[in-house]
Order: structure tokens, then C-alpha cells, then sequence
């Protein structure tokens, strides 16, 4: 009995630390940077402007699935929107849940870690993240959200 019990603690010891290895693994923690809070008006123009397009503009992807002949239809919404083109963001995910987000600066590799639940779109300009901080602001626009912007090291 005393072996089985070993044995079983060594299991659950090993996948907790591979859980704990996945979620500390990335280079920084945006958190870290210490950002500022600014409103709408206080963005450059250019994140004003595209923000606008995508609270003005549903991106709708419809499909037909082959047991049903109707319509169904998908609204797209950025996930990230990166100006330079050359940051990409995954969700690592344990089970049903989101741990955490990764931005990846694509050109050197370097990883920056976000909270799981940081709403979208995460938005990269001129050395900036620039994070909402409130949800669905693509969907349900409010004029007086704010963003929180980080400066990239």
C-alpha cells in the first residue's frame, strides 16, 4: 500500500510541476512594467482610428455545415491588432481554463506574459502594449473606457 501512495505522489508531484514550469516559463511579465493609464483621446491617432474601424466594421464569417443547410455566421473580432505586424499572441491554456497569454515578439523570440483574463484586443504600437481595461470594448463601444499602456523592454 505504502508503494502505490509513492508512487501516486511522485505522479501528481511531476504534473504540478510541469503546470507551475508552463506558467513561469515566459521572459517577463508585462504586469511588471509598471503602465499609465490613458483614455480614448489621449491614444495616438492612428490606434484611435483603428479601434474605430473595428467598433464600426463586423468582420462576418459564415459557413454552412454539411448536416444543416442554414446560415451560420461568426463574428470576427482581432484578438491582437500589432501595427509592425511582427507580434503574435497565444493562450496557453490547463483544461477549460486560460492560465495566461503570451505575446511573442516574432523578429527575436522574446515572450511577454499576460494575465489570462486580460481583455481584448491587445494592442502593440510603437514599443507600446496598449490593453483595454474593460471587455468587449470592439462590441459594446463606451467612449470613456480606458487602456492601460506598457512600454516594451
Amino acid at each position: 500500500m505504502k508503494q502505490g501512495q509513492h508512487t501516486v505522489g511522485i505522479i501528481v508531484g511531476a504534473v504540478m510541476g510541469l503546470f507551475l514550469s508552463n506558467i513561469y516559463s515566459c521572459s517577463m511579465s508585462v504586469d511588471s512594467f509598471g503602465g499609465s493609464t490613458v483614455s480614448f483621446t489621449d491614444l495616438p491617432k492612428e490606434v484611435q482610428d483603428s479601434i474605430s474601424f473595428w467598433v464600426e466594421h463586423d468582420m462576418v464569417n459564415t459557413f454552412t455545415a454539411s448536416y444543416d443547410t442554414s446560415q451560420l455566421a461568426i463574428l470576427d473580432k482581432p484578438e491582437i491588432i500589432s501595427f509592425d505586424g511582427t507580434y503574435s499572441l497565444k493562450c496557453n491554456e490547463w483544461g477549460p481554463w486560460v492560465t495566461n497569454k503570451v505575446l511573442t515578439r516574432n523578429s527575436d523570440g522574446k515572450k511577454f506574459k499576460l494575465a489570462g483574463n486580460a481583455p481584448e484586443p491587445i494592442i502593440i504600437h510603437n514599443g507600446n502594449i496598449i490593453i483595454p481595461d474593460e471587455y468587449n470594448i470592439l462590441t459594446v463601444w463606451k467612449p470613456n473606457v480606458t487602456f492601460t499602456v506598457y512600454k516594451l523592454h
